[in-house]
């Protein structure tokens, strides 16, 4: 008896394991090929409970030959199958590690490429940048130039708005007042010198 409660307990723990492995399949091929055990699982037990029986009953001789010719090769073809799943589980496994490192050679190909093409583009946008930035000093220049040379008829004409657009209109207004400075200065002195000639005559 307690070696029919050692058996029991061993069938039901199997059985567990099995349960176990069965929830654990991802393959499709290994699911289909599951569906092997539990016949293959029952006929094992059977051919163990009639070992058994036949050593209760006395009957040794036949209990060894039913051992050899039924319940060991019953034992073998279920191992055969335990290998087979195993197997199969094996090789979808890293079919689909492959799948996965496949992804992800792919995945840094593409990031590769974008991040090439990102830094020719800002390669290209801060040339544009830096042109636009040479333009806008060189304008700026050009008018604190002229009128440092005393050329105050230069308009300022700004039709971009940017950063330099606020220096661009003072520089603008400054000429600006800088020319009716000059403009005012001016006739006055023409003025005085009239005045003056016209005073020099008188006193002739």
């Amino acid at each position: 008896q307690e070696t029919l409660n050692y058996i029991g307990e061993k069938r039901k723990h199997m059985d567990g394991v099995l349960g176990d492995f069965e929830k654990r399949l991802f393959s499709p091929e290994g699911k289909a090929h599951f569906g092997q055990l539990p016949p293959l699982l029952a006929e094992f037990w059977r051919a163990g409970e009639a070992n058994i029986a036949l050593i209760q009953e006395g009957k040794k001789e036949e209990a060894f030959a039913y051992l050899v010719d039924t319940t060991i090769p019953k034992r073998n073809e279920l191992l055969k199958v335990l290998r087979e799943g195993a197997a199969i589980q094996s090789t979808g496994l890293r079919n689909d590690i492959g799948r996965v490192e496949d992804q992800v050679v792919t995945a840094s190909a593409l990031v590769a490429g974008a991040a090439a093409v990102i830094a020719v583009l800002m390669l290209g946008f801060s040339a544009w940048v830096a042109s636009q930035l040479r333009r806008r000093v060189a304008l700026a220049q050009e008018l604190a130039e002229k009128v440092r040379d005393g050329d105050l008829t230069a308009n300022v004409v700004d039709t971009t708005r940017d950063e330099f657009s606020p220096l661009l209109g003072a520089m603008g207004q400054m000429q600006a007042a800088l020319s009716r400075v000059v403009t005012t200065v001016r006739q006055n002195a023409e003025g005085v010198a009239t005045a003056s000639a016209q005073i020099a005559q008188g006193n002739q």
